[in-house]
């Protein structure tokens, strides 16, 4: 390849039906000279299907196998078979911030090393974000405080459960999220997750983006759990009861939904396919024998999953109202 301008580095995993459109955009919105890489994983990727189109456009475009799997080899393999100076990394799926690319370029010229449009660092923002993009990075650290207050949680059951069997049984949750010996746990693998959707460990482990909504909601359910009696709090976990189905669906959907995401940040799921299930079998074992015992403390335990599922409600809401602007139009209608 000869030496120009620029080079733009696009890791792909079957988005060929995207790549066209983005292609258009970058003809019609880029002055600099540039050439495009499309960095793809197998050789069956989809957007061989449109390789003939690319002929229609007046820059450069080439494919490079990655040899390895998943984005960031995929971004290295471009490193390493380009020849250009300056050299930009770009989101197969952002249709948006294409119209800065060559003042990122022009910002290499002036003398910059590295030029980062990251939403995350001071003065960015997620505007014009797609917003189920925005939602999967914001929930990343969102959940996080959620789940290491999980443990928090499952310590004040066992130290209002007085039966060595239960306890026996019940640490085995805080152990799956705070990890143990060679197993660095739930919580970790989470961290990994939103290190696969764009953060870094510090953008997740501060828990700067989690709103104060998220925290009264989580902090609600720990405080549930320390003040009612362990039969309750036990009660309470039984939301996980689909837990593992919806696991599954996101193992399953998410490659082809989000090829985005790091592949690396599934593990948090694939964990607590077998977990939840077992968790859920010890709590509707324990609940269905403490609270089938009259019709008043059957409607008992209804209302405390009522109350656990306004807390994941709350977080849900929290997170979508961060990530939507809001407009008042008046008195809701009756």
């Amino acid at each position: 390849m000869n030496k120009i301008p620029l080079e733009i580095i696009i890791p792909v995993f079957n988005e060929g039906n995207k790549v066209v459109k983005l292609m258009e955009l970058f003809q019609t919105n880029i002055n600099t000279q540039f050439r495009v890489l499309f960095c793809y994983d197998l050789d069956n990727d989809n957007i061989f299907e449109h390789e003939k189109t690319f002929s229609q456009f007046n820059f450069e475009i080439h494919l490079i196998k990655n040899p390895y799997r998943g984005p960031c080899e995929a971004i290295k393999e471009g490193f390493s078979k380009g020849n250009s100076d300056c050299v930009i990394v770009y989101p197969a799926d952002d249709f948006l911030n294409f119209k800065i690319l060559d003042q990122m370029y022009e910002q290499y010229l002036n003398g910059n090393h590295i030029v980062a449009a990251s939403r995350f660092m001071k003065g960015g923002s997620m505007k014009d974000c797609p917003l189920i993009k925005s939602i999967l990075v914001r929930s990343a650290s969102f959940t996080l405080y959620y789940l290491s207050s999980i443990p928090i949680k499952d310590a004040a059951i066992l130290s209002n459960c007085p039966h060595t069997e239960i306890r026996k049984e019940w640490i085995q949750r805080i152990l799956d999220h705070d990890g143990f010996e060679s197993d660095d746990g739930g919580i970790e693998a989470w961290i990994g997750l939103g290190k696969a959707v764009g953060l870094s460990r510090e953008d997740v482990t501060s828990l700067k983006m989690v709103a104060p909504a998220a925290k009264f909601a989580v902090d609600a359910y720990v405080n549930f759990a320390r003040n009612a009696t362990w039969q309750e709090a036990i009660a309470s976990s039984l939301t996980e009861l689909f837990a593992p189905h919806i696991h599954q669906q996101r193992l399953d959907t998410w490659p082809e939904k989000y090829p985005w995401v790091d592949s690396e940040g599934m593990k948090y799921f694939k964990y607590r396919l077998g977990q939840a299930r077992r968790d859920v079998q010890h709590g509707l074992e324990v609940t269905k024998d403490f609270f089938g015992r009259s019709r008043a403390l059957q409607e008992r335990a209804l209302e405390i999953l009522q109350f656990k599922l306004d807390v994941l409600w709350a977080l849900a809401d929290a997170i979508m109202l961060q990530q939507c602007e809001i407009t008042l139009n008046g008195a809701k209608r009756k």
